[in-house]
């Protein structure tokens, strides 16, 4: 099975954060065992004609894209420990599946 991580467009700007990304992605394939597909956004306007056309199955995403996702069947998920983030990971269950996150 091969599970898609969407980030927000703005998270991935510069080469710091989008190595941040990557590295989280590779983590996230050695703890579940299973390929992470990896889709980082060019722009706010990428983002939101992927959002009509694509469904990920893990999305890190801003209030504005995290509301239209939960419209379309997302969950909330997680959100990094420590911090005060306005941005939220969500995710979207295929039938019934569980996601698990240590």
């Amino acid at each position: 099975m091969k599970l898609s991580l969407a980030v927000c467009s703005h998270d991935t700007e510069n080469k710091k954060n989008l190595k941040k990304w990557q590295s989280l992605a590779k983590k996230i394939s050695d703890i579940t065992g299973e390929e992470i597909s990896f889709q980082p956004f060019k722009n706010c306007h990428d983002e939101l004609e992927n959002l009509v056309k694509t469904q990920f199955d893990i999305y890190y995403a801003n209030p504005f894209i995290a509301y239209r996702l939960y419209k379309k069947g997302y969950k909330p998920i997680g959100k990094f420990k420590n911090e005060k983030d306005s941005f939220v990971l969500i995710g979207y269950l295929k039938n019934q599946d569980n996601i698990k996150i240590s």
